[in-house]
This record gives C-alpha cells, structure tokens and sequence, in this order.
C-alpha cells in the first residue's frame, strides 16, 4: 500500500508537473495487486485544503492507473 502527498502550494507549483510526472510513473510500476492513493494538499496564505484521487485506497489495476493519469492531468 502506497499513498503518495504531494505539496502543490507556493514554492512547488513550479517543480509541480515534474512531482506528478513522477508519481505518474511510481504508480505504473505498481503490480496490480498492490493499492494506493495520491492526495495533494496547498496552502495559500490563511487557505489551505486536501483534495484527494479516491476517498479510498485503490488497487494499482490498469484502469485505475489511467484513471489516475487522467485526473492529474486535471490539477
């Protein structure tokens, strides 16, 4: 089980697609079997949340990858 936090406030929106680009390929060398989940969190100023992948821990199967592929596409 793997669950990957990645800052995506101030200094990091820079480096930012290279953090995703990296956890795009940490998850595709998952096996199938094993589960993980992405959660970014940010902090502006006073502001700060969490957005979360799944509200769960998913299996590392193929489609849940591109699902994946496709949301941090998104942020």
């Amino acid at each position: 089980t793997v669950v990957y936090v990645i800052d995506a406030s101030g200094p990091m929106i820079s480096s930012l697609s290279d953090v995703l680009a990296e956890v795009n390929r940490s998850v595709a060398s998952l096996l199938p079997t094993q589960r993980f989940g992405v959660v970014l969190f940010r902090q502006n100023g006073h502001d700060s949340g969490t957005v979360s992948f799944s509200t769960e821990l998913l299996e590392a199967s193929p489609r849940n990858r591109e699902q994946l592929r496709r949301w941090l596409g998104t942020v």
